[in-house]
């Protein structure tokens, strides 16, 4: 049985961090503008069985400002590059 590879992200508001890896190797890594990092996702996620792993938001009751609003937006848009090839 081959394992999924696992794609990473460590989103920002305008470049994220990533790392693909399988239980025994790094693929893949950077950070890169958001949407070239969104192309590299659609790419692997078109040729490859992949988990998404991303880190989320969370404010604990503390003002957020427009970068953070930003970065929730990219997240989503992550995640679509990945929905879009499971029906």
């Amino acid at each position: 049985m081959t394992l999924p590879l696992i794609f990473a992200i460590d989103p920002g508001n305008t470049r994220s961090a990533y790392v693909v890896l399988t239980p025994d190797n790094i693929i893949a890594k950077g950070i890169l503008p958001n949407d070239d990092l969104r192309l590299l996702l659609r790419e692997f996620a078109e040729n490859n069985d992949i988990v998404l792993a991303i880190e989320m938001i969370a404010s604990y009751g503390m003002a957020v400002g427009a970068e953070v609003f930003d970065t929730c937006v990219w997240i989503g848009r992550y995640i679509e590059q990945v929905n879009r090839y499971e029906y």
